[in-house]
């Protein structure tokens, strides 16, 4: 559709929404507080993750479904796949997270 990107990018600015305890004028208590009384340079590290994120998404050229279809090795696919990595990794770092917050966190 032509608002796939968008729907990643907003879908990836929710994660973060959540993380920070904040969306949109409302800014409240987050989970990044709660890791950061336990371990300072994980919760860095998720921020940094999350944002890097959102970075590489807006990064993906539209029409998102054009992209996705392009070859191997286009500058397009490269994009994508440099922002599913990240997405890999922001979830892989919430795993751990919640294993420091003693929370189980399931990633499917």
């Amino acid at each position: 559709s032509d608002n796939t990107h968008r729907d990643i990018y907003t879908n990836a600015l929710g994660v973060q929404n959540v993380y920070l305890g904040r969306y949109g004028n409302i800014d409240g208590p987050g989970l990044d507080e709660l890791l950061e009384a336990r371990d300072p340079e994980l919760n860095a590290k998720l921020k940094d993750q999350i944002q890097t994120a959102l970075d590489d998404i807006e990064e993906i050229p539209t029409p998102f479904d054009a992209a996705i279809t392009s070859e191997n090795g286009s500058d397009a696919r490269d994009k994508i796949q440099t922002a599913i990595r990240d997405l890999q990794d922001v979830a892989e770092t919430l795993v751990e997270a919640g294993k420091v917050l003693g929370v189980d966190v399931a990633v499917l």
